[in-house]
């Protein structure tokens, strides 16, 4: 199917949605998804159709999907978390909620759920804490206002508990849970009495100094994955910058990840995944591509560079340009082969995808390992222009070269910063020593 007919398929699942026509939906969907069988967001639609099905179970396998694909995704680690709570896998749940919480503390939804777990588990000090601080900072949100009356209600504060359920139905009349405890409150004996913020205050005071003595249950540590990974590519600075970055964070995040520059069969250590960087680069790196996937293993390739369309003077280019007839046999089989091929950008996405659909895009980034981060910013001085060359220097500095000399004769203390070859340098040759710095 063409990209049309993926618009026509999501713009039809959505009609179904918006009629609660939830297996229609699904179905929409799933079609979608064998067309881009690598997109996260239609890992997440079907995902939550599968949770207005009752079939949360299912849910979870592609809400993990979808935050393997986007692994910085706040939202879709309180996905998971949600679908982990209408389960009962409470320490999963709160897990989850944690790390989205981490990577955006500003959502009261993921708070709320985070409260909800800990308080599931017995850890009632930090749930009343959070929940003592959502109400604090909206004191109109009937949902955290409930879950602290129903935190009242637990502990037997039931004076305190109805008179919050009450608050939450004041502004919403409908609210199903706030009505719920009301109800079960009509059975006590507790009389509804009017409490000031004061007196709330003090009450909540004693509540959490109450609930101190509670017994805490242990949250479960986290679970090591059982998954094995390989990151194998050419000794070349590619790899470093594609990999390097991923394959420490799974390492941190318990899967066992392998790093190599050739493939080597381990017949007692089956693979999972297989990451190739630039496989095309010669036979030997295919041929591990053709073995990993022989074996089981999910392959992905990784490739950062137009290779249809590589200019004579890129560096190994006899290696890697598609120009060359068996280069572009080994670059198209792999693409053929591959389960998922990655690329740096939008626009190479849109090169590889008239051979394969399956490109998921991943720009270059730091991560929060690399010492950058925590650098102290320095002092400015004269204001600093940079000019990083690589194979398209050339049109680049045909370019850009007036451009900069007018820069620097309209503002005298401008500084040209090149790093590239000196022959870089040597073109801009328009532009006063004094101005630029190799």
């Amino acid at each position: 199917m063409d990209e049309s007919s993926l618009e026509e398929l999501l713009l039809n699942a959505n009609q179904a949605v918006m009629e609660r026509d939830w297996s229609k939906a699904l179905d929409y969907l799933k079609q979608a998804h064998e067309i881009q069988p690598y997109n996260a967001d239609l890992f997440t639609a079907i995902g939550g159709v599968h949770v207005q099905l009752g079939q949360t179970e299912e849910a979870i396998g592609y809400y993990q999907e979808a935050l393997r694909l986007q692994p910085y995704s706040a939202q879709a680690h309180q996905n998971l978390a949600n679908a982990y709570t209408v389960l009962g896998q409470y320490a999963d749940a709160e897990q989850s909620y944690r790390r989205a919480i981490e990577l955006n503390d500003e959502d009261r939804f993921t708070w709320m759920g985070l409260a909800r777990v800990c308080i599931l588990q017995g850890n009632f000090n930090e749930g009343v804490e959070i929940l003592a601080a959502l109400v604090q900072s909206d004191p109109r949100d009937p949902q955290a206002i409930t879950l602290l009356a129903e935190c009242y209600e637990q502990a037997g504060e039931y004076s305190t508990a109805r008179w919050m359920y009450q608050q939450a139905l004041e502004i919403d009349q409908d609210y199903q849970l706030a009505m719920d405890g009301v109800d079960r409150l009509k059975s006590q004996a507790a009389s509804l009495e009017q409490i000031d913020k004061q007196a709330l205050a003090e009450r909540l005071a004693a509540l959490k100094s109450k609930l101190k003595t509670q017994p805490v249950q242990p949250t479960a540590p986290p679970k090591p994955s059982s998954a094995t990974l390989l990151f194998c590519g050419p000794a070349t600075t590619s790899s470093e910058v594609r990999f390097g970055a991923l394959a420490a964070e799974l390492s941190r995040r318990g899967y066992r990840v392998q790093i190599a520059t050739r493939y080597e069969e381990k017949p007692a250590e089956p693979l999972d995944y297989a990451f190739f960087s630039r496989p095309h680069i010669s036979e030997e790196l295919t041929q591990a591509v053709e073995k990993s996937k022989a074996k089981g293993a999910k392959v992905i390739i990784d490739l950062d560079e137009d290779f249809f369309s590589l200019p004579a003077g890129y560096y190994d280019y006899e290696q890697l340009s598609a120009e060359y007839p068996q280069v572009s046999t080994r670059l198209h089989h792999v693409l053929q082969i591959a389960d998922a091929v990655t690329v740096s950008s939008e626009p190479l996405a849109d090169v590889y995808r008239k051979t394969t659909k399956r490109v998921v895009p991943i720009p270059f980034g730091w991560d929060d390992t690399n010492p950058m981060w925590t650098k102290p910013i320095l002092r400015r001085g004269p204001a600093k222009i940079g000019i990083l060359a690589n194979h398209t220097q050339p049109p680049d500095l045909h370019v850009l070269g007036d451009s900069l000399q007018k820069i620097c004769e309209e503002n005298k203390e401008v500084q040209i910063g090149i790093v590239a070859g000196f022959e870089v340098y040597e073109r801009l040759n328009g532009i006063d020593e004094q101005n630029k710095f190799f």
